[in-house]
């Protein structure tokens, strides 16, 4: 759908006349859904993109720290052999 507005800007000028906004606004107002969800669903398969089902958080700003300080040794043994 987006390959014959190609190349891409943000801003639209005497060379290239196709934004990047505008083009996404037309392919949503085509597909009949909002960009934003369009966006989520074509990339939900990157990692960056991977949706957080439930987060239990910590107590406190000391039991977060805690909890980094392990994982930090942990991935330090792992990929050394030595502890911290």
């Amino acid at each position: 759908m987006a390959a014959k507005f190609h190349p891409l800007v943000e801003t639209k000028d005497r060379l290239f006349d196709h934004s990047s906004i505008e083009v996404k606004e037309g392919i949503a107002a085509e597909i009949g859904r909002p960009w934003g969800e369009i966006c989520d669903d074509l990339f939900a398969d990157g990692m960056e993109y991977h949706r957080l089902i439930k987060f239990d958080g910590f107590k406190d700003p000391r039991g977060l720290l805690a909890g980094y300080n392990i994982m930090w040794g942990k991935f330090k043994w792992r990929f050394t052999g030595r502890s911290i």
